[in-house]
């Protein structure tokens, strides 16, 4: 999902992004999935290490591991949540292939493959430990995004459309956000990955019981 640039058609900002925040299925309606704030304390409760910003994240791994990945649509065109997306994969979707899912079935099933994916990762080692980047992505500027004229920053009570050359990531920051995001449970989804000491035992847990 590429970040949101500036509004379009006369709408305000927050137009805009609750506008988007209605196709963002099965996470909607909650515009700070688009924040990118991440100075201060804003940067934990609604920016790029909240639970927030983590919806946003497994959105995109759900949709790719579905609709560009399974159904080979293109990443550098979809999805286009400013144009026609997810209605114009529904429309490819349904005439190919006849079946009636709606768009949340496929993002369903984008979440089974990102899950089973991160299931055989673990049985072969990998470990958070090993989800870190390398330390130049923690320079001032290494993350930064000067272009889509700007990105959504929630700051001092307002949402805005600002550059962002100077973004800042932290190691701190990203070890906390793996929590959230390496729980879909947390983010309102019925399912978690549960992580035992033996990978071996890997299993997927329903909240409340096994599946």
């Amino acid at each position: 999902m590429a970040p949101v640039g500036t509004p379009k058609g006369g709408l305000t900002i927050e137009q805009s992004l609750e506008k988007l925040s209605k196709k963002t299925v099965p996470y909607t309606d909650d515009i700070f999935m688009f924040n990118f704030a991440w100075k201060g304390e804003e940067a934990w409760k609604t920016g790029i290490y909240s639970p927030h910003k983590a919806k946003q994240v497994a959105w995109s791994r759900h949709f790719t591991g579905f609709w560009n990945e399974s159904m080979a649509f293109c990443e550098m065109f979809l999805p286009e949540l400013e144009g026609d997306s997810p209605e114009k994969e529904m429309l490819y979707y349904k005439a190919v292939t006849g079946k009636k899912d709606s768009f949340e079935d496929t993002m369903r099933i984008g979440q089974k493959i990102w899950t089973l994916e991160r299931a055989i990762r673990v049985m072969h080692g990998r470990s958070r430990q090993a989800e870190d980047f390398f330390p130049y992505m923690y320079k001032p500027g290494a993350s930064g995004m000067a272009i889509y004229g700007g990105v959504p920053i929630y700051e001092n009570g307002k949402m805005a459309s600002r550059l962002s050359q100077g973004h800042v990531s932290g190691p701190q920051g990203r070890g906390r956000f793996q929590n959230p995001f390496l729980c879909p449970g947390r983010l309102g989804q019925r399912t978690r990955l549960a992580d035992t000491k033996n990978a071996g035992r890997l299993r997927l847990e329903k909240s409340g019981g096994r599946a």
